[in-house]
């Protein structure tokens, strides 16, 4: 049984929602119901958003725009966010206000953990830091027990990213086929291989339509040391170093890639407990790839300045843009999978449109989130609906089996959609809207790759 999103529609804030990122994720969320809050500093730019979104979204703009309001915010005025959140009574809130690296705090989150509403709206960020998501997870208990669920990294990568390595730790685990096997007429619990390796690799072209806050943070990350797990042990390696050309699928062919600090590494290591993780990304055209080595040589004091770093985006943007006009906006995950006993799957998803699909993968995340809020059933499936005691306890069974508990999650937790309906329905989610999408395995007897999902 399927609980959808109700009607009216919910409510939904989107912190930085005028931007890039954000303005995919609010475009996503008006399609499937939401009316939205976008918050950001200035009114300008929202504006500026506004005419953006209409020409983007055609003739469903006039019947879709209408749902959308402006609340001017500076992250730091507190009590300004407060009254907001208080007063908006959200389903909701999604946190696009980037870029994540070196922020000291997470101030949407702070807030709801200080707030005294009675009914929490669900917690959802597109972090891609990994010194930030570390200072969040801190705060598991406190959110557990203020009854806050709180996802962090929930967009395309990290975020359905993620779930792709969560989804080859299941497969390699199960074999495909379950966690038991049935034998001479009896169950018996099947022997696990095990996930020995996970690697990541990224490719986006051009700037994939995003916006500054992705630009400067591409900019920001290049200070820092590339954090890799191999066989359980940290290790560290210098940033856009050791190129590696990796096959992503058809619409995208193969592509170099570099290692690149991303989240995946830490958020795998942590929730999965897979031994070996590495992360690489790389861009297009190549001479993107080596003005990003270059760049990496600069003192990490210059790169590591939040403000240059805008300032840099700035002055690039313009020749960023006309260089998108050719190289296109095409986004690629491939990760990898090594078992213990040399089993190897690969996971490949394809877009033509990075800022569309994150926005699409927000959305996947959202609307899985919220189908168990008791809140939020549809007309007559409430104990006014008359269904009865047979039909009410079917809800309920479903609303526990996929109810977020509280806490702060990575998307990868077992608990969160690391497992289960929750990981299958947002991958199949955002397939959809994929233009390739598929996972194989090497048959050693056959010598090739078989596809298995």
């Amino acid at each position: 049984m399927s609980v959808d999103l109700p009607s009216p529609s919910c409510k939904a804030l989107v912190v930085g929602g005028s931007g890039r990122v954000g303005g995919s994720v609010v475009r996503c969320l008006l399609r499937d119901g939401f009316d939205v809050c976008v918050t950001g500093r200035s009114e300008a730019n929202y504006q500026s958003s506004l005419r953006r979104w209409r020409r983007l979204m055609g003739s469903s703009a006039a019947s879709l725009l209408p749902r959308v309001q402006f609340q001017s915010l500076d992250l730091s005025d507190s009590d300004r966010l407060m009254r907001l959140l208080v007063q908006g009574n959200f389903d909701v809130v999604v946190n696009t206000a980037g870029p994540f690296q070196g922020k000291e705090r997470a101030e949407v989150l702070e807030a709801l953990l200080k707030s005294d509403l009675s009914s929490l709206p669900v917690y959802l960020d597109v972090c891609d830091d990994i010194e930030l998501s570390m200072k969040v997870k801190a705060r598991h208990e406190e959110a557990k027990q203020k009854g806050l669920t709180a996802i962090m990294s929930a967009g395309i990568w990290p975020g359905v990213s993620n779930l792709m390595g969560a989804q080859l730790k299941n497969l390699v685990e199960t074999g495909g086929k379950g966690d038991s096997i049935l034998e001479g007429g009896r169950e018996k619990e099947k022997e696990k291989d095990q996930l020995e390796e996970l690697a990541f690799f990224f490719h986006t072209a051009g700037s994939g339509n995003s916006g500054a806050s992705l630009i400067s943070a591409t900019f920001l990350i290049l200070a820092e040391q590339v954090l890799t797990y191999e066989r359980g042990e940290k290790k560290f390696y210098p940033p856009f170093s050791d190129p590696k050309t990796i096959n992503f699928g058809a619409l995208i062919g193969e592509q170099e890639v570099f290692r690149m600090n991303l989240m995946e590494a830490h958020s795998c290591r942590e929730a999965l407990g897979v031994p070996s993780v590495s992360t690489r990304f790389g861009t297009a055209p190549p001479f993107w790839n080596q003005l990003l080595r270059a760049m990496a040589f600069l003192p990490s004091s210059l790169l590591r300045n939040r403000d240059l770093m805008e300032k840099l985006t700035l002055v690039s943007m313009p020749m960023i843009r006309l260089v998108d006009t050719f190289a296109g906006a095409k986004n690629g995950i491939c990760v990898e999978a090594r078992s213990k006993t040399g089993k190897r799957l690969v996971s490949r998803l394809e877009h033509k449109d990075l800022e569309a699909c994150i926005g699409e993968a927000v959305a996947a995340f959202v609307a899985v989130s919220l189908q168990a809020d008791p809140r939020l059933l549809s007309p007559g499936e409430g104990p006014a609906g008359g269904q009865g005691g047979k039909a009410l306890a079917e809800v309920s069974r479903t609303l526990t089996n996929l109810r977020l508990p509280s806490g702060v999650w990575y998307p990868e937790d077992p608990a969160a959609f690391g497992s289960g309906a929750r990981l299958k329905q947002v991958l199949e989610k955002i397939a959809q809207s994929a233009i390739t999408s598929n996972t194989v395995s090497w048959d050693a007897e056959t010598d090739r790759w078989v596809s298995i999902a």
